[in-house]
């Protein structure tokens, strides 16, 4: 398992505050080499705000990293979430919390309230 470094993913989640929008399911951030790898999955095609968004948001984590390069990926899936694909502990900094059978109330909640848990 790769586990990304402190410094990368508090700077996604900096970059991140305000970036993700309702059609978001899950961000994941990982390092391969030399590369940032950004990988967005939505439950629907993201309108042009929220892409742009998104794109302003990679470009802000890749900026605190100037000897890296960037990679971005947006994969739309509206089905329940394999957990092998997308929730290993090796680069997820949120997803929103969907049908958990357990009670976050006191986790932050995105821009139109729906709770959200740190997946690492």
């Amino acid at each position: 398992m790769n586990v990304v470094p402190s410094s990368l993913r508090l700077s996604a989640q900096r970059a991140l505050l305000g970036a993700i929008y309702p059609e978001v399911r899950l961000i994941k951030v990982k390092l391969v080499g030399q590369t940032i790898v950004v990988t967005t999955v939505a439950a629907a095609p993201l309108s042009e705000i929220a892409s742009d968004a998104l794109s302003i948001a990679a470009t802000e984590i890749v900026a605190d990293f100037p000897t890296f390069h960037l990679e971005e990926h947006i994969v739309v899936h509206a089905g329940p979430l394999p957990r092998k694909t997308y929730l290993k502990k090796d680069g997820s900094i949120s997803g929103r919390i969907e049908n958990h059978p357990r009670h976050y109330s006191h986790m932050a909640k995105d821009r139109i309230g729906h709770s959200l848990i740190p997946l690492a």
